[in-house]
Parts: structure tokens; C-alpha cells; sequence
């Protein structure tokens, strides 16, 4: 069961960012230089707040 759920979310968090990747690279060939800047800044700050909250989160059920 463990290596059914490692693979997953190995699988998932790399199809993530390839399709991050994809579009950041298409927005910057089309020449969409402050779009693909906003897109990396909120995407990051996003992804930190959310494992910020997810810290807090799990130390108040421990």
C-alpha cells in the first residue's frame, strides 16, 4: 500500500510541474514575460503558504 501511494504522488507531483513548466515556457516563447513572472511568484507563494498551513495544521493535531 505504501508503494502504491509513494508512486502516485511521485507520478502526480511530477506531472504537476512538468504542466507548470510547459506553461511557463509557452506564456515566455509567446513573449508573455509579466504573466509568466506573476504565474511563478503567486504558484511559489501559494505553494508555501499552503505547506505553512499544512505545518501548523498537523502540529496542532500531534
Amino acid at each position: 500500500m505504501l508503494k502504491v501511494a509513494l508512486t502516485a504522488g511521485f507520478c502526480g507531483g511530477l506531472t504537476t510541474f512538468s504542466t507548470f513548466s510547459l506553461e511557463l515556457l509557452q506564456m515566455l516563447m509567446n513573449g508573455h514575460f509579466i504573466p509568466a513572472f506573476l504565474y511563478i511568484v503567486i504558484s511559489i507563494s501559494l505553494c508555501l503558504a499552503a505547506v505553512w498551513l499544512g505545518t501548523i495544521a498537523g502540529k496542532m493535531l500531534v
